[in-house]
């Protein structure tokens, strides 16, 4: 069962110093993929969205990394 639906970003960027540098982190947490309310298509258009704006991304799983979640993962990235 999911606990976030669509995209949900904080309000505010954290400032970090890297290297000398400052930079913004904006915090976002997307909804899961392929769970029983969710199309194909709404799993791609958000894993689409999330990924142009980042510049790192965390696929998070609830158990042991599956076959399954690979092919999914490909998908997404082709």
């Amino acid at each position: 069962e999911r606990e976030t639906t669509g995209i949900w970003m904080w309000s505010k960027p954290f400032l970090v110093k890297k290297g000398g540098e400052e930079v913004a982190v904006v915090l976002m947490d997307t909804q899961g993929t392929f769970d029983m309310e969710s199309t194909l298509r709404d799993n791609a258009t958000i894993f689409g969205l999330s990924t142009l704006v980042s510049s790192v991304q965390i696929y998070n799983l609830s158990q042991a990394i599956q076959e399954d979640d690979l092919q999914h993962l490909q998908l997404f990235s082709e």
